[in-house]
């Protein structure tokens, strides 16, 4: 998706207590304060990055041997 232009963020869900301490629990709402967030400030979301395909081949061959 990236290499399409596109811009995406995965956030740390253990980091965003706003969403998962709330009492309101809607998908809607969620989707909600998560676009609020990340418009707002992205580094609130805690992102993290996927590792790339090589690095997951290769942890799958060590966990594999293990």
């Amino acid at each position: 998706m990236s290499s399409l232009g596109c811009n995406f963020l995965v956030g740390n869900p253990r980091k965003l207590r706003v969403i998962w301490d709330s009492t309101d629990k809607t998908d809607v709402r969620d989707a909600e304060m998560l676009a609020r967030i990340a418009r707002f400030d992205p580094g609130l979301l805690y992102p993290i990055t996927h590792r790339g395909k090589q690095a997951q081949v290769d942890l799958e061959l060590l966990q594999g041997r293990d």
